[in-house]
C-alpha cells in the first residue's frame, strides 16, 4: 500500500495535513467484492471557510437534497467524459454519498463504475445554502474512494467531472 503525507502552509499561516492511502488494482477481483481506491484524511486546524452561496456554484455542479446520495451517469467516449447527467440508481455509474457523519467529521464516499479514472471538484455544506470545496484524489475505474472532512455537513455537491490525467491514486 502508498501512503504519502502532505503539509502545505496555507496563505492565512494555518496548517493542513492531508494524508491520501491507495493501493493498485488487483488483478483479479471476485464479483462482488468491494475495492477501496483511496482513503484520505483531512486534519488539524483548517483556514478561514471560503464559502460560495448554493447559487454561485459552477454551472456543471450536481447537488444533493440534503443527506440523500447523487446518482449520476458519465458518458465516456475514447476516454474522454462526454456528458454527466443525472440517473436511476441502475444506470447510475458515478455514486457520491455521505457515508458517515458526526459532529466532528464527514466521511464521502465515491464510488465509481466507469471505465475510466474521474476526478472532479467536491464540495460540502452544513445547511444546503453554503457549500465549501474540499481537496479531494482522483477515483480510479472500477473502484471506490472515501474522503474525511474534518467538519460535519449533510449537504454535497460535485462538478467538474473529467477523466483523470496520470496515476489516479495519486494525491499531490
Amino acid at each position: 500500500m502508498r501512503r504519502s503525507l502532505h503539509a502545505t502552509l496555507l496563505a492565512a499561516g494555518s496548517l493542513m495535513l492531508t494524508a491520501c492511502a491507495s493501493t493498485p488494482r488487483a488483478v483479479a477481483v471476485p464479483p462482488g467484492a468491494l475495492t477501496v481506491a483511496s482513503v484520505r484524511h483531512t486534519s488539524a486546524p483548517q483556514p478561514a471557510p471560503v464559502w460560495l452561496a448554493r447559487e454561485s456554484l459552477p454551472a456543471d455542479t450536481f447537488r444533493s437534497d440534503d443527506e440523500r446520495a447523487l446518482l449520476l451517469e458519465v458518458a465516456l467516449h475514447e476516454g474522454q467524459v462526454r456528458s454527466v447527467e443525472s440517473a436511476p440508481l441502475e444506470l447510475a455509474n458515478l455514486r457520491v454519498r455521505i457515508d458517515a457523519r458526526d459532529r466532528r467529521q464527514t466521511v464521502v464516499a465515491i464510488e465509481n463504475d466507469t471505465a475510466a479514472a474521474l476526478d472532479f471538484e467536491l464540495f460540502l455544506s452544513p445547511d444546503g445554502e453554503r457549500f465549501r470545496l474540499i481537496p479531494s484524489c482522483a477515483v480510479a475505474a472500477g473502484t471506490t474512494a472515501y474522503e474525511r472532512w474534518p467538519e460535519p455537513a449533510r449537504w454535497l455537491a460535485i462538478g467538474g467531472v473529467r477523466a483523470a490525467q496520470g496515476d489516479a491514486g495519486r494525491c499531490d
